[in-house]
């Protein structure tokens, strides 16, 4: 009996180890979000939609993001998540001017968000892939003191011209 007390405890301790709190953690890589990858599309009345993004390679991943509404109106954004030194980085450049850092906060398997709490609006970039297929992008923080939400459920698609 002793001998079996003593294979269970060693078992058990052997699994908390493994997976209990004395685990160490194991870091994000850009091949964890490679799901984010290829072209995304949302078509209303209002405005089409479309951001693509590369498969991850060497350091980052490259997106870009365009919104064309029916009067011709249009508004681009070049996009990047790339692994610096110390952190993943999700980096948004809207209409090619200013860029904004946003770095990894959390994530969990086709789930990422990143945060920037100094930032105006938003301060969270958060994209999700649902198990049907789409894609669930929100950009969410405080704007003239009030809380504000945007999402947009994308679905997996190809750029045309229109």
């Amino acid at each position: 009996l002793p001998d079996i007390l003593s294979i269970r405890t060693r078992m058990v301790l052997g699994l908390l180890l493994a997976n209990g709190p004395l685990a160490e953690e194991t870091k994000p890589t850009l091949a964890d979000l490679s799901w984010i990858s290829g072209c995304w599309l949302l078509e209303t009345e209002k405005v089409r939609s479309e951001e693509c993004w590369m498969e991850p390679a060497g350091t980052l991943i490259l997106g870009l993001h365009r919104d064309v509404r029916p009067n011709g109106k249009t508004f681009f954004e070049y996009l990047r998540i790339e692994q610096t030194d110390s952190a993943i980085v999700y980096f948004a450049t809207p209409r090619g001017r200013e860029t904004t850092a946003f770095p990894l906060k959390e994530t969990s398997k086709n789930r990422v968000v990143f945060e920037n709490p100094a930032h105006d609006f938003p301060q969270r970039v958060i994209y999700h892939l649902k198990d049907d297929g789409t894609m669930v992008a929100s950009i969410e923080g405080l704007q003239d003191g009030q809380m504000r939400t945007e999402e947009w459920v994308w679905r997996k698609g190809s750029i045309t011209s229109k």
